[in-house]
């Protein structure tokens, strides 16, 4: 449970990090361009959303874990 658990913050921060960047790049009129923001903005933001798919995912496998030893000490 506590493995699944880092995992989730690790994924969550890696997301948020990832939407930062997605930002980040939004924001720079330098870079914002069509061909840009379809290749590295769209990198960002595909990896934001997966990251956190990933933390979701891995937040209900610690939740399960954590109650299998509830219910392994139980018995």
């Amino acid at each position: 449970a506590h493995y699944y658990s880092a995992q989730a913050d690790s994924y969550l921060a890696q997301s948020k990090e990832h939407a930062q960047m997605a930002e980040g790049y939004k924001a720079n009129p330098a870079i914002n361009n069509s061909k840009f923001s379809k290749g590295t903005v769209g990198h960002c933001e595909y990896f934001a959303q997966s990251f956190k798919e990933m933390s979701t995912k891995a937040g209900e496998m610690a939740q399960m874990h954590s109650q299998m030893a509830k219910d392994a000490e139980q018995k």
